[in-house]
């Protein structure tokens, strides 16, 4: 694991915690990543892409990427989303 994403792990510790999802969650569908809090995929991904079908992954701002990205199955990093298909999700909280 590089240091710097150890450094964002550790620096964003308690805001990935909150942000996993337990079986009971429901979410909204959004178009505007800048308001997701969650990211879905939604169709079989190839070898070698670290994520699962159906599975919600946490959606964390890197700002020194200044770019949303998710925590893959592999622990990295990710930009997934982009040539995945999926969907973007908001927690509902109430």
């Amino acid at each position: 694991m590089s240091k710097e994403f150890t450094e964002f792990l550790l620096q964003n510790k308690s805001k990935i915690l909150n942000k996993i999802p337990d079986n009971n969650c429901i979410y909204t569908v959004t178009t505007d990543i800048s308001l997701a809090t969650h990211w879905r995929t939604t169709e079989e991904t190839k070898a070698g892409t670290n994520v699962t079908l159906g599975k919600v992954y946490p959606v964390l701002y890197h700002r020194h990427e200044q770019e949303e990205v998710i925590v893959d199955d592999a622990g990295k990093l990710s930009l997934i989303y982009l040539v995945h298909k999926g969907e973007f999700l908001i927690l509902d909280q109430n």
